[in-house]
């Protein structure tokens, strides 16, 4: 990595901390300097402190990335690309998604992100053959579709411009599909609205300045806008006390054809015969940085015999309707073609109103005075000009808080009537604007305010505002990174087993990058659930190094896939490692029971070894309550497409040989070069193996006609050691034999039989593991349990076992709210309860359980807080059925006014006890597991009292409600 690789001789440090692999693909955040993410060939990792420490993004699906970049419109949004597809990732999402929608699934060559100004971003990607393809970014789709925005319609009303009596009509510019809008204009003590118009026009009768809000519906929802201090209304430019004559008669091609002011001009109606016209109705002339001006006056000839003239300007600039000497601002003795000429306004002018300005062109001879009655070859013209504000100056100084906050204070200075105020930030924009940065608002000149949880080890840009009656005002751009620091590190690590105990172990290391580890867990279960969690105590406080730590797991079911990983929470902040898996049957290579329908038989191990069915190839009966393969036909078979496992392995199978097999041999397991036979050849009916060219090693046993056994074959050290229905029988030799697993059965020479429960493991079992694992296991199905509500009737269980056991039913939580019978559910209270199904064990199968949790809403619960003696005060609870069990809402009133002083006490339940409740009067101390029945009470006096109840729910969750109760004298 280096930092100055614009130098003639960039330093280089090696990162030393990210994974180690092959190669790389890597990507930098435009806005963060901090954010590096790399694509190894199999994963993807970011890390948020400059390759400090690194984070594997879980559960990438591909491998072989060419393409990796962000999305600077998001804070970790990552694109990563493929040969096949394109895959995406954020803050948002907890796994990857895939986004190739539309796209031809091959041949993968370049992949760009391209950023336009219209704001539709695209990504980019070409294949080979296939063109090239364009998509919205995946953050551009999640905007809303409607994106509500305005501005004024056409060109000639221009913010802090419009005076009293003027009409402004605006623009709807949302982007989508709108039905409905809704205007409001507020300033100066005034609110304007307007109802469904796409270009509303206002009129106002106050000066001030005014903000425009708007707020759109459509079918993909609504959006809101407000633009703060839009429109600035001023008092109308006053009448002059005497104007000149109105009259015609001047020559049409004397006057006067234009006036600019500061780059601004007005052209004016040179080509007539008017001595006078007042265009002060057009756009004023505005200077917004300083007190001066340049004026040109432009001829309606523009020759040197008609074009030249005398001129003469004046400004009001006190505004009292009336142009005095001391206003006059230009008047040369001579004549010229055209005039072009500066003035300065005095400090006392008027400023942010509107002013007159006269300009007097006359040909013959100079005009004596403001109103030019004399005038014979020329014209006189009225403007308006203002004089506004100078330009306030801003300040900003942002710093850091802690690792989620920052502080920024700022000053205005040398503003005029300031309508609001504060700060805006981003963490994107380099040069925030108003309309695309957070914003606080501050109500003084000098401010300090605070932005909280945001992003450690982001860089953020702030800069301070200021809006008053001559526009809006931006600051420099300061910036800030929130305390930086390092991740907490979790790893999940390899499974351990023990085998004389055979117990599991999660395994796993936590390093808290000089955080406080507040708690750490390791949580695991089967199924892909994580159901069980075991705390681990040993590791807390501020920790700064590697610490390892080793769970046993307690009793996991048989052939199962089992996932674990470490939870921590550090510095209040949860983390987790990535999840391991593995099969709680150890070294379980595969397991087909044949229990399912259909063409596919599933492997149990988890390993994900499929078979499939032939099409001749059928199931029947095993005669165990499941079902078993039926080879009756010389082209039964049913392929799994493994290669052949290597020794040591053990191959276990319940068989049931139906009938001698007439030609000679009869094909279990296949694999080309290699089988095992339930009958060898030469018609000796003996179980065995065969090597390639029809070599044969038989053992002595024969598997008798109609007849279920269950057979182990422990194939370890050149050998075979046979096993019968759990007894050892015989050994035979085996030099380098390896397991085919290419098919069951074998086209042209299947067994005639059944086959069941077929287990291979990876490793040579001893006799007692062998026991244990010629049991069959079975699974139960528990039907999901919906949520009730007190008062419902019974709910009736049903669960099965996948080798017809019968089923029974155990109460494993939630005892205070049912009863269990049989299978009938009995509802006496709210709360969460679970169930376990179990399905015994035998001496042929394994015991199975399922778990489902569900929850009781209570119905409305009415108690009764009262005084004493005598009156009333009724409490109701009413649950919100949106989040079960957790926030149920209260609310109580006062049923009796004439409540006199004395003890206010909890003491009654009409219908069903909640389970605890706690309250408090004016922030006093908490009574705590206070009961309903309970008879004590809070002596209290008369007056006003601010009572919080708090409701604590089964599950210790809470909700709190905040009254005022008052209790008379």
């Amino acid at each position: 990595m280096t930092e100055n690789l614009s130098s003639d001789k960039p330093t280089w440090t090696q990162v030393s901390s990210a994974p180690a692999v092959s190669r790389y693909r890597i990507a930098t955040h435009p806005f963060n300097e901090k954010l590096v993410a790399i694509a190894t060939d199999k994963a993807v990792w970011i890390s948020r402190d400059k390759g400090v420490s690194w984070e594997e993004l879980s559960g990438f699906p591909a491998s072989g990335v060419i393409n990796l970049f962000f999305d600077r419109n998001t804070a970790e949004g990552l694109y990563a690309a493929n040969s096949m597809t394109v895959w995406y990732r954020d803050e948002t999402l907890s796994n990857w998604i895939e986004f190739n929608k539309g796209l031809p699934l091959q041949n993968n060559s370049e992949m760009e992100i391209r950023y336009y100004a219209d704001g539709d971003s695209r990504l980019w990607i070409s294949k080979y053959g296939r063109g090239v393809w364009s998509s919205p970014l995946y953050s551009s789709m999640k905007k809303q579709a409607l994106i509500a925005d305005f501005t004024f319609h056409g060109n000639s009303i221009q913010k802090a411009v419009c005076s009293v009596g003027d009409t402004v009509q605006l623009n709807d510019l949302t982007s989508g599909t709108t039905t409905s809008r809704e205007w409001k204009v507020t300033g100066a003590g005034q609110t304007l609205t307007a109802g469904n118009d796409s270009m509303p026009k206002f009129s106002f009768t106050v000066p001030g300045t005014y903000t425009v809000s708007l707020k759109v519906s459509g079918t993909s929802g609504s959006d809101s806008i407000s633009k703060i201090g839009y429109i600035r209304i001023t008092d109308k430019i006053k009448k002059i006390d005497s104007i000149p004559s109105t009259g015609t008669g001047g020559a049409w091609y004397l006057g006067i054809s234009g006036v600019t002011v500061n780059g601004l001009k007005h052209g004016s109606n040179g080509n007539t015969n008017l001595f006078y016209e007042d265009l002060t109705g057009q756009t004023a002339f505005t200077n917004l940085s300083t007190d001066s001006a340049t004026v040109a006056i432009s001829p309606t000839q523009n020759d040197a015999t008609w074009g030249v003239s005398y001129a003469k300007v004046y400004v009001d600039f006190n505004n009292n309707g009336s142009f005095d000497a001391s206003e006059l601002v230009y008047a040369p003795a001579g004549k010229s073609q055209g005039h072009v000429f500066k003035f300065l306004a005095p400090v006392s002018v008027i400023k942010n109103v509107p002013l007159r300005m006269r300009v007097i062109a006359n040909r013959l001879s100079q005009i004596s005075g403001a109103y030019a009655s004399q005038i014979d070859q020329g014209q006189a013209e009225d403007h308006t000009i203002i004089f506004t504000t100078p330009k306030p100056v801003l300040t900003v100084n942002a710093s850091v808080i802690g690792t989620d906050s920052i502080s920024v204070s700022g000053t205005v200075t040398g503003a005029g009537t300031v309508v609001d105020q504060g700060f805006i930030y981003s963490a994107f924009k380099p040069t925030p604007q108003m309309t695309d940065a957070g914003r606080v608002s501050c109500g003084t000149k000098t401010f300090t305010a605070g932005i909280g949880s945001i992003t450690a080890n982001r860089t953020y840009y702030v800069r301070s505002y200021a809006i008053d009656e001559s526009g809006t005002f931006l600051s420099e751009v300061d910036t800030v990174t929130p305390k930086t620091f390092t991740i907490p590190l979790l790893e999940s690590s390899a499974p351990t087993y023990d085998p004389a105990t055979k117990q599991w172990s999660g395994n796993g290391r936590i390093n808290g990058s000089n955080g406080s580890v507040d708690s750490l867990f390791v949580e695991y279960g089967t199924d892909g659930k994580f159901t069980t969690t075991t705390q681990i105590k040993s590791i807390s406080g501020v920790r700064n190094q590697w610490d390892s730590v080793s769970v046993a797991l307690a009793t996991l079911p048989r052939y199962s896939a089992v996932q674990y990983r470490l939870r921590a929470v550090v510095d209040g902040k949860p983390y987790i490692s990535t999840t391991k898996t593995f099969n709680s049957e150890k070294d379980l290579y595969a397991y087909w029971t044949f229990d399912e329908t259909g063409t596919t038989a599933f492997d149990y191990s988890g390993n994900n070894r499929n078979a499939t069915l032939g099409s001749t190839l059928t199931r029947t009966s095993d005669n165990r309550g499941g079902s078993a393969l039926q080879f009756d036909s010389i082209g039964d078979l049913a392929t799994i497409g493994l290669a052949n496992l290597a020794q040591p392995f053990t191959l276990m199978f319940r068989v049931n040989r139906t009938a001698d097999n007439s030609i000679g041999n009869a094909t279990i397991l296949d694999g080309g070069s290699r089988r095992v036979e339930l009958e060898t050849w030469n018609k000796t009916r003996k179980l065995g193996v065969q090597y390639q060219n029809n070599y044969d090693r038989a053992s002595t046993y024969s598997a008798p006609i109609n007849e279920w056994h269950t057979i182990a074959m422990v194939c370890a050290n050149d050998s075979i050691k046979l096993a019968v229905d759990g007894t050892y029988h015989s050994t035979f030799a085996a030099a380098g034999y390896t397991l085919p697993l290419n098919t069951f059965g074998r086209n042209g020479s299947s067994m005639n039989g059944l086959l069941d429960e077929v287990k291979v493991y990876s490793r040579a079992l001893d006799s007692t593991s062998i026991a244990d694992a010629m049991k069959m296991v079975q699974k139960v199905s528990f039907d999901p349990i919906p949520n009730a509500k007190v008062g419902d009737p019974a709910i009736a269980l049903n669960a099965t076992s996948s080798k017809g056991t019968a089923v029974r039913f155990e109460l494993v939580s939630g005892t205070f709210a049912v009863t269990l019978a049989g299978s009938a559910v009995t509802i006496l209270d709210s709360g969460t309860v679970t169930i376990r199904a179990i399905a015994d064990g035998s001496a042929e199968l394994l015991a199975d359980t399922a778990l489902q949790t569900f929850a009781i809403i209570p119905a409305d619960i009415v108690g009764i807080l009262s005084k004493k003696p005598g009156g009333t005060l009724p409490l109701l609870i009413s649950p919100n059925p949106a989040r079960v069990g957790i926030d149920a809402g209260i609310a109580f009133t006062v049923a009796d006014p004439a409540m006199k002083t004395g003890s206010v006490i909890l003491f009654d339940v009409v219908g069903n006890q909640v389970n605890r409740i706690e309250f408090t009067l004016n922030a006093g101390v908490w009574v705590a597991n206070w009961n309903l029945l309970n008879s004590a009470g809070i002596a209290v006096g008369s007056g006003s009292y601010s009572a919080v109840i708090q409701m604590i729910t089964t599950d210790g969750s809470k909700k709190s409600v905040r009254k005022t109760v008052g209790v008379g004298k």
